[in-house]
């Protein structure tokens, strides 16, 4: 496990069950646990936030699918109706979401922060 990983229930109880020898009481009662833990993780449906700025993200890739060169958050925003039509730090809410999937590249030149489509090499 790294560092930027975060340490949760159920990640602890699945290394007690894989890394210690338990007596059968106590391993069925830490398997309980450990699993209701999983399936809480597993039912959560995304928030309604999520869900559009999931749909802001493909506005956002396709502006910068068209786009010659790459943009500032301005840039963006000035180029679609949708994304004028909100904040600049929403717009990059949504922009700092596709660089951590990884779907967009950020470029800082001189003060100034460029966004553009990652390449496949």
């Amino acid at each position: 496990m790294t560092n930027t990983e975060k340490m949760t229930n159920a990640k602890a109880l699945a290394f007690v069950l894989e890394n210690f020898e338990l007596p059968a009481d106590v391993k069925e009662k830490i398997q309980n646990i450990y699993n209701s833990t999983t399936k809480k993780s597993a039912s959560k449906k995304p928030s309604k936030n999520a869900e559009e700025n999931k749909a802001l993200g493909v506005i956002v890739t396709d502006i910068l699918a068209n786009a010659s060169e790459p943009m500032t958050i301005t840039d963006m925003q000035n180029a679609s109706a949708e994304l004028k039509a909100l904040s600049n730090q929403k717009v990059t809410a949504v922009v700092r979401m596709l660089i951590k999937s990884g779907e967009v590249v950020k470029i800082v030149d001189g003060k100034k922060s460029r966004f553009a489509l990652a390449t496949e090499d």
